[in-house]
């Protein structure tokens, strides 16, 4: 028989995903609202919807960190490594009541990661894209050489800075 204590923690357990689910669908809209930017080449609102989206991941760190703590208090009380309670297993092993609340979980985590990392994928090919459309403007302006960094870090000579906006090749 399941103890209070137990069934208390799994009930935090729960909520705490659905609370996680509810932030991974906030960061999926922020994202989206940041795509809609860039996609429509509004490069004044990118870094406030970017910035957005940094406090949503961190409301999203936060929770999962509680998770843990939830987590690591009902595998004590089932005496089990808090890695072993992974939601395919709670799916399967956990108490009866709660199997179908995890396994919706898991379905409901696994296709917001999907379709988050899509998102993601797409914002930083769209970003990409605007960059070199502002480096050939800047080209066509003329200018010094700027420095710019590769995907090590490393300093390199790149495109080139306009001395005057209005200087004419």
């Amino acid at each position: 028989m399941e103890s209070s204590d137990s069934r208390n923690a799994v009930e935090e357990l729960v909520d705490t995903l659905w609370l996680e689910r509810r932030l991974l669908e906030f960061l999926l809209y922020k994202l989206v609202q940041a795509n809609l930017m860039l996609m429509a080449g509004n490069s004044r609102f990118v870094q406030p919807a970017l910035r957005e989206v940094d406090q949503v991941i961190e409301r999203v760190r936060q929770a999962e960190s509680y998770r843990g703590t939830v987590l690591n208090r009902l595998a004590a009380e089932w005496n089990k490594p808090a890695s072993a309670l992974t939601l395919e297993t709670l799916a399967v092993e956990g108490p009866g009541w709660a199997q179908p609340l995890f396994q919706e979980h898991r379905e409901g985590f696994l296709r917001l990661v999907g379709e988050i990392e899509r998102i993601t994928l797409e914002n930083r090919r769209l970003a990409a894209v605007n960059l070199d459309s502002i480096r050939g403007t800047l080209d066509m302006l003329g200018g010094q050489q700027s420095q710019t960094y590769d995907s090590s870090g490393r300093a390199e000579r790149g495109g080139r800075l306009p001395m005057k906006i209005d200087e004419v090749m």
